[in-house]
């Protein structure tokens, strides 16, 4: 049997020492790298320009040059986002593309710009509302001018066949990550759910063509591993970005009786749930994937978004849902009361837990072992 710390430590390496990692790649290769912050964001045109996109994600650590800037009730994803780059621990970025999701994400993308932290700053018009034809005509405009701007900056021109190649990389990475979800409907999974997110936040940053490689022989590792015991209580978490400021709450919750097999989140199942089109224009193609990227709630209304996560519970055998709500952010703040009585009236337990609580986690332990008796009719 394989340990599977073991078999995960090039990930959890690469996610702790990011900075460093993605400094050398830039030495050695000499390739821009352009900072992306949302979903929305068409990172397949990145890579056809000849650059890398590389997730900008919140660390736990204390935000101060940030707070001169941006006001204390921002969420922590967009002040981590500034402080990161106003202290320059992201130099090796070239530039920022942040989408029209919400406002404090959008003021944190101008604030950097007029401290002017990179060479290369897009804001990409994200329509509001997504299901009308003007949005689309709206969205094709918009990217299109994203696309010349990448253009323009990289030197490259973006050709068919460039995105072919992007669009053929991005998709295997979805599918693979696709197949390591399968994995976690077996009975007695072979990873935990912070162990995934830990390989999935990895997939955000490193190199595509590089990560796909080591993401195939992970899911050829993980059939040697030891499985998790059938008797942990089968859970979903749900949240908006939840990566490495989260991930201890979630081994939390695994510590003891638990264990996360599935999720509804950005920086998860949202992130790969489907593929780009192959058989049409490919930037037509990326127009309608990233038009429709995600089910997240700053775009879609509860319904869709609802019965998106009561099939993942279904199809996943969950026992319960730990919603884990970001601290200010107005969107998802929003759809929690719905989301709860949604998995109220689906006839499945759950627990909301906001990120600040995060901190604590005796507190979060406490209120888990109360969520397991809960489920379990203790």
């Amino acid at each position: 049997m394989k340990d599977i710390n073991e078999v995960i430590k090039d990930y959890v390496d690469f996610n702790k020492n990011t900075p460093e990692k993605m400094r050398e790649l830039k030495k050695s290769t000499g390739k821009k790298m352009i900072g992306w912050t949302c979903n929305f964001v068409p990172t397949e045109l990145i890579m056809a320009a000849g650059m890398v996109p590389v997730r900008i994600l919140s660390r736990p650590y204390s935000i101060t040059l940030a707070e001169t800037s941006l006001q204390s009730f921002a969420c922590n994803v967009s002040r981590s986002y500034l402080d990161q780059l106003l202290k320059g621990q992201l130099d090796y970025l070239d530039g920022v593309v942040t989408p029209k999701v919400c406002d404090p994400l959008q003021c944190a993308h101008d604030i950097q710009q007029r401290h002017d932290c990179c060479s290369y700053s897009h804001f990409v018009q994200m329509p509001a509302e997504l299901e009308s034809a003007p949005s689309k005509v709206w969205w094709e405009n918009d990217v299109m001018l994203f696309k010349k701007s990448l253009e323009d900056f990289s030197g490259n021109e973006i050709t068919e066949r460039d995105m072919k190649q992007a669009i053929s990389v991005s998709n295997t990475t979805r599918r693979l990550l696709r197949q390591l979800y399968q994995l976690r409907k077996e009975s007695s999974p072979p990873l935990y759910g912070y162990q995934v997110l830990q390989v999935v936040l990895a997939g955000m940053i490193a190199p595509t063509e590089e990560y796909n490689q080591k993401l195939e022989k992970l899911l050829k590792d993980l059939s040697e591993v030891q499985k998790i015991p059938e008797s942990k209580v089968r859970l979903m978490v749900i949240g908006s970005t939840i990566d490495f400021t989260e991930m201890e709450l979630l081994e939390e919750f695994e510590k003891t009786e638990g264990v996360f097999v599935t999720d509804d989140m950005c920086t998860g199942s949202r992130w790969i749930h489907r593929e780009v089109e192959t058989s049409k224009d490919p930037f037509a193609a990326i127009l309608d994937r990233y038009h429709y990227a995600g089910f997240c709630a700053a775009k879609y209304p509860g319904g869709i978004r609802f019965e998106n996560i009561k099939k993942l519970a279904k199809d996943y055998k969950v026992q319960g849902a730990v919603v884990i709500l970001e601290k200010f952010c107005d969107p998802f703040g929003f759809a929690t009361p719905d989301t709860e009585k949604m998995l109220k009236e689906s006839g499945i337990p759950a627990l909301m837990i906001e990120s600040a609580e995060v901190g604590a986690l005796g507190q979060a332990r406490t209120r888990a072992q109360g969520f397991f008796e809960m489920i379990k009719g203790v």
